[in-house]
């Protein structure tokens, strides 16, 4: 067998050999060659595809867990696909779906199919339509910020028509989420919680809003950054538009933005404020992390783009 330019294009070459009683032998040989030249093809899923996304904040927003797609190949081979989104969603050159979080509203998807031999589909073209049902308070603000040593969580709400209360959640790792405290709905819309015993380094919080009725949403994450010494570091999470707020009372912060891949990507920001900044990019929705320095300490915080 002579290998070709791919997995699926080679060579197979068979010689036989005839001898008769007094010795005499001839030979004959055949050549096989295996050439692929055929694309996959990609089972496409139906036109559109209904989604119930969820709410991060105000942001309605739904993550693919795994590939809709998938594709048939006549020789078995390795085959990658190649995603371009647009729409709600804007991505292209994506190798998988998987993971992606798509934003509100209708997301149009095109994927080719290559196999080994670089032998490319016919495009699948198909739709994601994402949705959430209302919240059951419109969450304006969601702050939070270390005073002495305690952190101190303040937030704003509008529209709440029906509302019940707020569960105060913190978490150490952003995953597992206990309750700290309940406060009931006001007219005025305006809130504050104190964490009287934060821990030391990164603390997550995040609002369970609760209608009459029982049914509930969960506002974004924010992180604050408790240190004995009085420091603190509060980041909206995730972003709205590609844009979030830092606060932080750091002195002389730089901040340094990367993707997943550890890749340093473009980002403005500008102090709106004394202790407050904005941070402003145009990037993919993915998970990105903010690097700032400060006196020498380096503090890396995690950031959901949806």
């Amino acid at each position: 067998t002579t290998p070709g330019s791919c997995a699926n294009k080679f060579t197979v070459t068979r010689t036989w050999t005839a001898t008769d009683v007094c010795g005499n032998s001839s030979t004959s040989s055949q050549v096989i060659t295996v050439d692929d030249q055929t694309a996959p093809v990609i089972i496409c899923p139906n036109n559109t595809i209904s989604a119930t996304g969820t709410y991060q904040g105000n942001i309605c927003s739904y993550q693919i867990n795994s590939n809709p797609i998938s594709a048939n190949d006549n020789c078995n081979g390795k085959v990658t696909f190649k995603f371009t989104l647009t729409g709600a969603t804007i991505a292209a050159d994506l190798t998988t779906l998987e993971g992606i979080i798509l934003k509100n509203g209708t997301t149009t998807i095109s994927v080719i199919a290559t196999d080994e031999c670089n032998n490319i589909s016919i495009p699948c073209i198909f739709n994601y339509s994402v949705s959430c049902l209302p919240l059951p308070v419109n969450l304006i603000s969601f702050n939070g910020k270390q005073i002495d040593q305690t952190n101190q969580l303040s937030w704003k709400t509008s529209d709440q028509k029906g509302f019940s209360h707020f569960e105060i959640q913190r978490s150490e790792n952003a995953v597992e989420f206990g309750t700290l405290g309940n406060i009931l709905g006001n007219k005025e819309g305006i809130y504050n919680f104190i964490d009287s015993n934060p821990r030391e380094g990164s603390n997550y919080y995040k609002l369970k809003m609760i209608d009459l009725d029982g049914k509930s949403k969960f506002s974004n994450v924010i992180s604050v950054n408790f240190e004995k010494g009085g420091n603190f570091i509060s980041i909206e999470n995730p972003a709205t538009n590609g844009h979030f707020n830092v606060m932080t009372n750091l002195k002389n912060p730089r901040f340094t933005l990367l993707n997943s891949l550890g890749q340093i990507v473009v980002m403005s920001i500008t102090e709106t404020r004394t202790n407050n900044f904005l941070v402003k990019t145009n990037l993919i929705a993915g998970v990105y992390y903010l690097n700032i320095v400060s006196n020498g300490k380096f503090h890396t915080k995690k950031i959901l783009i949806p």
